[in-house]
């Protein structure tokens, strides 16, 4: 059984990219473009890893982290959140 991946990405052409190559690679993927969606997928089914996006509309990827972390159930849960440079610029200012 194929490992299975939540992407967490509110820009739709970078979630596709995401989840195209995620599949090609053999994963099950589970796609949401928020963190509210995101929590019910998760309730439905415990993926093995999240990648979720930082900057997300509503909760964003670090309050989602921080509230899974605090469920015992999600606690270990590995969660990846890739950040780019300018995105890391724009929240020093």
């Amino acid at each position: 059984m194929p490992k299975s991946i939540l992407v967490v990405e509110d820009e739709q052409e970078i979630r596709e990219l995401l989840v195209f190559t995620l599949l090609r690679d053999g994963y099950e993927v589970v796609e949401a473009e928020t963190a509210e969606v995101a929590l019910e997928k998760i309730d439905n089914s415990l993926p093995d890893l999240i990648l979720v996006d930082w900057m997300l509309p509503g909760m964003d990827g670090i309050d989602l982290a921080k509230r899974l972390r605090r469920d015992e159930l999600t606690a270990d849960l590995p969660i990846v959140m890739p950040v780019s440079y300018t995105h890391l610029r724009a929240h020093e200012t």
